[in-house]
């Protein structure tokens, strides 16, 4: 990776963590965004955007309109075809 960061987002409500991580890779002039749970489950992106700020809103607005939970996976990090 080139350029990136990360932010630990905590929803006290929900009494769950996620890490939202931003990142451009070598060459690239796009941001791709990633969510990582507290079970190390990852959601990926299939768009990228242009600026950084902009994946932010992208992850803010996911969780607003489909809420947090729909980024956690299974504890045991196998979905058995349930988790999306």
């Amino acid at each position: 990776m080139n350029q990136s960061w990360s932010y630990l987002l905590y929803l006290k409500k929900f009494q769950v963590a996620v890490e939202l991580l931003v990142f451009r890779l070598e060459g690239d002039a796009s941001w791709a965004l990633e969510v990582v749970d507290e079970y190390n489950n990852s959601t990926v992106w299939d768009d990228t955007f242009e600026t950084d700020s902009a994946a932010l809103t992208e992850a803010k607005k996911t969780i607003l309109a489909d809420g947090v939970k729909t980024l956690i996976g299974p504890e045991d990090g196998k979905s058995k075809g349930r988790w999306k």
